[in-house]
């Protein structure tokens, strides 16, 4: 089932993009094209569990995160974020640091990312702190001069105390503003 999901997802991935048309406008002036300003990413979750089931947090989760970061120079944003992930067993809160590294100015960005960092579960404090890193690759989509919007999809790999890390599909779509 997860082989004919992932499968689907690469097709209409590869069938949508191949099937649009060469825009001859000029798009709008890269947001990501100046250095030293302060960028808001925020983006929907999805993901979806590639393992075993009965480990606890470990068939889906979705929910919303945001990262406020740091253009550093042309190509390269860093931050810190915080968000709320719900589970299958319940909501985890993420605290992230990443970076994002940007490929080309043109009408889609093209984009690799990182984050990492811990989940805390405001049910369950004492029974210690899961750990996460969420490496994915995606486009943008500059629509105003101060705002764009992106996709990507990637892995998200949680590891927790005494039990094994699990690993789940990730897909991200949000909106960037930058101040």
């Amino acid at each position: 089932m997860k082989r004919v999901f992932l499968i689907s997802i690469i097709l209409i991935t590869t069938l949508c993009s191949s099937a649009q048309w060469v825009r001859q406008r000029k798009p709008y002036r890269n947001p990501y094209a100046r250095k030293s300003y302060v960028i808001s990413i925020n983006e929907l979750n999805f993901g979806a569990g590639m393992q075993s089931q009965e480990i606890p947090y470990s068939k889906y989760f979705f929910g919303a995160t945001t990262l406020l970061g740091y253009r550093f120079n042309e190509t390269f944003v860093a931050g810190a974020g915080t968000g709320l992930l719900f589970y299958n067993d319940g909501l985890l809160i993420p605290v992230s640091a990443g970076i994002r590294i940007h490929f080309a100015e043109d009408v889609v960005i093209p984009y690799i990312s990182a984050s990492g960092g811990i989940l805390l579960n405001p049910s369950d404090l004492d029974g210690g702190i899961r750990t996460f890193i969420n490496p994915f690759a995606g486009l943008i989509y500059p629509t105003r001069r101060k705002l764009s919007i992106s996709a990507g999809a990637g892995m998200f790999i949680q590891m927790a105390p005494n039990t094994n890390k699990v690993s789940f599909i990730n897909l991200k779509g949000g909106i960037t503003y930058k101040f």
